[in-house]
């Protein structure tokens, strides 16, 4: 069977040296019946079985020799096997009895072994002739007699006749099994072939998931560092927005705001894009202000606009519902993507965004119809259908100056079409065009969103000098991070909030504190030794009748990847905020969850929170001899320290002064879980330090606390765990060292 097999899945090459192999087997069978009859078994006499032997052991092994001259890829090589077995069943049969019939098929069956009908019936007949001339030379050799020759009548028709009839006999049944046997061993072939290619299929697609994981894996580690440089520059830029009085600095920070924020987007597609292909892109749905989410993509895009003297121009139905439920940012996003390539491929002329929207009678909905027209270079019918596909640029050569990943279409594509919507193009090529994006959202509340343009005016103009979105002074906030320098940030971006801040370092030291005090909002870290977020949020949920059941809890986390908001939703988090902290949306955050009676929000809000907080120019004039601490500027970036900190240098010689009062304790720390291979609160401590390392403007101890947090994550999930434990070795004594020298330069300046 596996003979057939290997000759139906291979070639006539397999089928010419299975059949020599079976010709050489022959050959010892036959010299085991010589040995049988050299002991008096059989009566044939010796010589002549001698003889007989001799000859047919030559025969047998010439395929074997033949096959041994690279003849086996010859055309001619099966029919002289065949023959050669003709002949040696011929020379059996006449030396020893024409009465032997057995071995005639033997032809037969060798010539089946290529399962080929034109060779059986070479094979057919040839044994036919050869053994009728072997028994006509073997009759007139035996009995030469007058009597006998009268008797060749009788030789033919009881000896030739019944001998060929037998021998084609024989060869229909073997052609009718070959037949069968080829067409079940054709369909094993396919069936093999096909486990093959499944199982290649199944070898490619596990590769492919584990390269697919691995670049998961690899923006799950990373997508937080990506983010987090260009979220400082975004942050402490607001910080800019928000303190500067001059026209010309604060003609700067916007240019900077676009810039960032652009860059930003081209980040956030790239995260994007690979959500979509390993299909975590996910539509988080919520309550959200049409409005405010037209506000912030016309602020992005109209600067943008007049960098190129394009006239923009918005136009929204007054009457869609200004409420509505639906993803938010997704929604924002498609609207920026789409506005985008219209300020990119216009040149010169216009860019217009219009909203319409219709609701059905008795219906929660409202069809929203987005269209964004340009008078730019337009599309070529032919680009047409590739326009949605990743990676897509046209006309590159005449396009080259444009910047761009080619990933905002297929982004915006997906993203309607998981939201059950459409996009349609309409271009004509070097007159411009038109997308047009059709999707249905809930509808929230009866208002209506009016004079949009009116609004818009009005809340633009309202952001040239910064004040707090809201006053709470009677909210009670406590914030949870086992990270002090977090903790001194998030307190002095509230400031100008006036609430009611409650601080601690641990999950259990929180916990003490939830049981007698009711607050109306918790930021909880979650990454702390010991009891970790979900654990202490945990705690407060197995409690009946805990004092805070009801109070929000938000979840203070680095990751920014996707499903990282089902999960802290899942785990009992009310919502989370992704660290390094973004001011705005710390504000908004609190703004959502504060109870509505504790909030301020009218326009003498505004003067209260200026009173409370000083400016950093205030700040600066005012700072003592003792609070200024310069450092070596070859191992901190003061400026860069300075801007982490809201811009504020009287905060940031604060944090300095608590970095060097930590050192003790958190250098102690980690010498003890690297001792002892505690490599979870390894992965604390390190991550903690790096955080601190950022803030204060000391890349170089940042990055390699970053390599040794990666490094001890891997070896705590047990991958690559010799090699990265051979890492941690290297370089800890390098970083503990680093840690020293950074904190023997702030306290000798």
């Amino acid at each position: 069977m596996q003979i057939c097999m290997k000759v139906l899945i291979d070639n006539e090459i397999s089928a010419n040296i299975a059949a020599a192999k079976v010709m050489r087997i022959t050959i010892y069978i036959y010299a085991f019946i010589y040995l049988l009859d050299v002991l008096g078994i059989f009566v044939v006499p010796l010589k002549a079985m001698t003889v007989t032997f001799l000859i047919c052991a030559a025969l047998l092994i010439t395929p074997t020799i033949l096959i041994k001259f690279s003849m086996q890829e010859k055309k001619w090589l099966k029919y002289v096997i065949v023959l050669l077995s003709v002949a040696f069943i011929s020379v059996s049969a006449a030396v020893l009895s024409y009465h032997v019939k057995t071995v005639y098929i033997y032809p037969i069956a060798i010539a089946s072994l290529y399962f080929s009908g034109s060779l059986n019936l070479f094979a057919t007949i040839s044994t036919i002739i050869c053994i009728s001339i072997g028994q006509f030379v073997s009759f007139f050799l035996t009995y030469v007699t007058d009597e006998n020759i009268h008797n060749f009548k009788k030789l033919c028709l009881f000896h030739i006749l019944p001998n060929a009839l037998t021998v084609f006999a024989v060869a229909m049944i073997f052609n009718m099994l070959s037949k069968r046997t080829a067409k079940i061993l054709t369909n094993l072939s396919e069936t093999y072939q096909k486990a093959r290619e499944n199982d290649a299929l199944r070898q490619e697609k596990m590769i492919a998931e584990n390269a697919n994981k691995a670049k998961s894996d690899f923006l799950a580690n990373m997508s937080h560092e990506i983010r987090t440089p260009i979220n400082a520059i975004i942050g402490m830029n607001e910080m800019v927005l928000r303190e500067s009085e001059k026209q010309t600095v604060l003609e700067y920070a916007s240019n900077i705001q676009a810039a960032s924020n652009t860059l930003l987007s081209t980040v956030n597609d790239i995260l994007d894009f690979s959500k979509i292909e390993s299909g975590k892109m996910e539509i988080i749905v919520s309550e959200y202000n049409l409005g405010k989410v037209l506000n912030d993509v016309i602020t992005m895009i109209e600067v943008k606009a007049k960098q190129k003297n394009l006239t923009f121009s918005v136009h929204v139905d007054e009457n869609i519902p200004e409420k509505l439920i639906g993803d938010e940012i997704r929604i924002k996003q498609v609207l920026i993507n789409l506005l985008n390539n219209a300020v990119k491929y216009t040149p010169n002329g216009f860019i217009e965004l219009e909203i319409k929207g219709s609701t059905d009678a008795n219906s929660d909905t409202v069809n929203l119809e987005m269209a964004v027209k340009d008078s730019g270079i337009g599309i070529q019918k032919e680009n047409l259908a590739a326009m949605f596909e990743g990676f897509q640029r046209f006309d590159i050569i005449k396009n080259r100056h444009i910047e761009g990943s080619g990933l905002g279409l297929a982004i915006t594509h997906k993203i309607i079409t998981m939201m059950q919507g459409r996009i349609d193009v309409d271009s004509v090529y070097g007159e411009g065009s038109v997308f047009t994006i059709y999707v249905s959202q809930k509808i929230a509340g009866n208002e209506r969103i009016g004079n949009f343009e009116s609004k818009y005016r009005k809340t633009y103009a309202s952001k040239s000098k910064y004040s707090a979105s809201f006053t709470a002074p009677e909210a009670e906030i406590l914030v949870v991070d086992d990270n002090s320098m977090n903790i001194t940030v998030i307190t002095n971006l509230l400031k100008n909030t006036l609430v009611k801040l409650t601080t601690c370092m641990s999950g259990y030291e929180a916990l003490e504190i939830m049981e007698t005090k009711k607050f109306d909002i918790v930021l909880l870290d979650h990454m702390m030794p010991e009891m970790d977020g979900i654990q202490t949020l945990h705690c407060v949920m197995q409690i009946p009748d805990h004092l805070n059941a009801d109070t929000p809890f938000i979840a203070l986390t680095a990751n920014a990847i996707a499903g990282v908001k089902n999960m802290y939703l899942s785990e009992g988090f009310t919502d989370y905020i992704s660290k390094p902290v973004d001011a705005v949306a710390l504000e908004e955050m609190l703004a959502k969850y504060i109870p509505k009676e504790k909030l301020i929000t009218d326009g003498n809000q505004t003067s209260k929170a200026a009173e409370a907080a000083e400016s950093p120019e205030k700040a600066s004039a005012e700072k003592q001899p003792e609070d200024e601490i310069n450092t070596d500027e070859s191992l901190i970036d003061r400026e860069t320290g300075i801007a982490n900190c809201g811009n504020m240098e009287k905060l940031y010689n604060k944090i300095l002064k608590m970095f060097c009062t930590m050192y003790e304790e958190k250098h102690s720390e980690l010498n003890r879980n690297f001792e002892q291979q505690d490599w979870q609160n390894y992965i604390i401590n390190i991550h903690s330090l790096k955080s601190n390392a950022y803030n204060i403007g000391c890349a170089k101890l940042g990055d390699l606390c970053l390599k040794l947090e990666l490094s001890s994550k891997n070896v705590a999930a047990d991958k690559n765990k010799e090699e990265e434990i051979a890492f941690i070795e290297n370089n800890h004594s390098d970083a503990m060292k680093l840690f020293t020298a950074v904190k023997e330069y702030i306290e000798s300046n």
